[in-house]
């Protein structure tokens, strides 16, 4: 992959947090009808789901020498269908956070691995999905009015400008500008949006960009684009992701109603409500341990533990991750949502429970590297909390490694890919 010139188009431009409605911009298949409902079915493939279970099942029916109890065999097939619907049919939740650049938004698709370029004057995430990746890059801007690529003001810019800097740019050879225009959402200024194809060695990438600063952040362009590698793909699809759950979804992470503050659970610094009362601590910076902070209808648990000796980081994480989805509270219900959590350089996990019929919802992050692992949940009354659903989501991934400790620069592999 052509690292520096993947969300091209974006660079050229410029140069459920599930949201509570659909946006309708001037983005192809932007729909501010669609409900909020069609986030589930736009993530989950049902029928590939039902399809784990009935491989499951023939797999069952194969092991003639060891019968499984009727709740074994139930157990087994919800952690296979669980496993891969978290592994494969999950949102991916960023954060960028620090002194001048703060940014949340979501993207309903998987992440796999991430490849990070460390922060400077600009910055640039790359994740991998099974389909392609997801981008996002940060570049400083000067003059917040004219779009530099041609000189003319943002409100005046066209899309054969656009086609036209795409070709002084010298795109390389099978290179192309496909479509084009801009965009306006609250809270959003000079929003552009484009699609191009750049050829790869292993084919053509399509790659869909929207292009925008933020109002507390003018002097900083946002690229946040989808890269497409599937045979002949419907970049339209792409855009109505971008349209319909990121725009609406786009925060500035700096700005919350939350007062927190931090708690040391070396190698890691946890954000915590800073109304919530310490109530248990058993954690020693060599082995781990406890602690728990609970206030009116909520309660945080953070557990962090040395990786054992002979195991990776990944090893454990993938195993407690299996532990948690056969709960019961899992395998109850089926309307669990799972995030892939980028947070600056550290990637984790959030599987949310909807607690039903009067019972408690859950957050649970889990994050990792080869030294210590990291478990961190909420466990709340949604009628009983002032915080949203996303400033909940926003809070728990707020999860730092110290710099020295921190192997998550580079690529790092969060979860393991499970094909259907």
């Amino acid at each position: 992959m052509k690292v520096k010139n993947t969300i091209l188009a974006g660079l050229l431009f410029s140069t459920a947090l599930l949201p509570v409605q659909a946006v309708n911009v001037n983005i192809p298949s932007a729909d501010s009808s669609l409900p909020n409902t069609i986030y589930n079915k736009n993530i989950v493939n049902q029928t590939a789901l039902d399809r784990a279970v009935k491989d499951g099942n023939t797999y069952l029916s194969a092991l003639k020498t060891t019968q499984l109890p009727e709740e074994s065999r139930i157990d087994v097939l919800t952690l296979a269908a669980e496993t891969v619907r978290a592994a494969n049919y999950h949102s991916s939740l960023f954060i960028l956070s620090d002194a001048d650049r703060h940014i949340t938004f979501t993207i309903p698709k998987n992440s796999i691995e991430g490849l990070v370029m460390p922060k400077s004057k600009d910055y640039t995430q790359f994740i991998n999905t099974h389909n392609g990746h997801i981008g996002i890059e940060v570049t400083p801007i000067t003059d917040l009015n004219t779009w530099n690529t041609t000189g003319k003001a943002y409100k005046d810019i066209t899309k054969e400008d656009m086609k036209v800097a795409f070709t002084k740019h010298n795109p390389a050879p099978g290179d192309a500008f496909v479509d084009g225009g801009k965009f306006s959402y609250k809270g959003l200024s000079n929003g552009t949006w484009d699609v191009a194809t750049m050829k790869t060695e292993e084919g053509t990438d399509t790659i869909s960009t929207i292009n925008f600063s933020l109002a507390d952040q003018p002097n900083y362009m946002y690229h946040i684009g989808i890269i497409n590698d599937t045979t002949n793909p419907d970049y339209k699809k792409d855009l109505a992701l971008l349209a319909n759950y990121t725009i609406p979804s786009i925060k500035s992470s700096s700005v919350s109603k939350l007062s927190t503050i931090t708690t040391d659970m070396n190698p890691f610094t946890v954000t915590v409500m800073k109304d919530l009362k310490e109530v248990k601590n058993t954690f020693q910076p060599k082995t781990g341990g406890i602690k728990k902070f609970n206030g009116e209808s909520i309660s945080h648990i953070i557990l962090s533990d040395p990786i054992p000796e002979g195991f990776t980081g990944e090893e454990v994480f993938y195993y407690a991750l299996k532990r948690m989805l056969t709960m019961p509270m899992f395998s109850t219900q089926n309307d669990n949502q799972y995030y892939a959590v980028w947070h600056n350089e550290t990637p984790g996990f959030i599987i949310d429970f909807k607690g039903l019929n009067g019972n408690p919802s859950t957050l649970t992050y889990v994050t990792h590297n080869n030294e210590s692992m990291l478990i961190s949940t909420l466990i709340y009354d949604p009628n009983k909390i002032s915080a949203s659903h996303e400033e909940l989501l926003q809070y728990i991934s707020h999860v730092d490694i110290a710099p020295d400790k921190n192997i998550h620069i580079g690529i790092t592999r969060l979860l393991p890919e499970i094909e259907l």
